[in-house]
């Protein structure tokens, strides 16, 4: 074949043109650890680095955690103030439940009444302070809930209760086991299913 001209698809054309052409629709070898490959497959474009996936792994992971950071960062404050709201209404169900007991109610009664009226309070504080940020629906709403878990917290407290008593704990011991589980119940219920707002974003450190 001269310099100056070559075939390319039965055409006759400039050699350094038929050249360029071969090249250009040739596949590219690919090349193994046994060296060049023979068998026509092309190399894909683009490429990427196999270390990509880890640091897209890691940068998500990152973002994750700063997320939850964001969303739970004040969450040990407002649990203190739930705390401190349900010790007052452990101070109002007492006195309710004995006003009810000298009025002349049954215990029964005057427990569930004093439960009520606790209740109340409760919500009440809880939504105006612990849980102020976060309001999101008509308050009958969020007192319907916010109802909900409190009986349930009841439940589950009386639940710790009954369990510790049949172990042979102290009475108080298993009464104040069963506060703490309830109060986790019913602060944890109405964070995340009642009172669902977020407060301001942290920001992540740079790098």
């Amino acid at each position: 074949m001269s310099r100056e001209a070559g075939h390319l698809g039965g055409r006759l054309v400039p050699y350094d043109r038929a050249v360029s052409d071969r090249k250009r629709l040739s596949p590219e070898p690919v090349h193994g650890a046994g060296g060049p490959s023979t068998s026509g497959v092309t190399r894909p474009l683009g490429r990427r680095a196999p270390w990509s996936g880890l640091a897209d792994t890691h940068n998500g992971a990152t973002e994750a955690a700063w997320e939850v950071l964001r969303r739970w960062r004040d969450e040990p404050v407002r649990f203190a103030k739930f705390a401190l709201v349900g010790l007052s209404g452990v101070a109002v169900n007492l006195v309710v439940f004995d006003a009810a007991l000298t009025l002349g109610a049954v215990a029964f009664v005057a427990s569930v009444v004093a439960f009520l009226v606790a209740t109340s309070w409760n919500f009440t504080w809880n939504w105006r302070w612990t849980f102020a940020p976060l309001r999101s629906a008509h308050p009958a709403q969020h007192f319907a809930i916010y109802f909900g878990f409190a009986a349930l917290s009841l439940g589950v407290n009386e639940a710790v209760l009954a369990a510790g008593l049949a172990w042979g704990y102290a009475p108080l011991l298993a009464q104040a086991a069963g506060i703490v589980a309830g109060s986790v119940i019913g602060f944890v219920g109405n964070r995340t299913l009642n009172f669902r707002g977020t407060s301001t974003p942290a920001v992540a450190p740079d790098g």
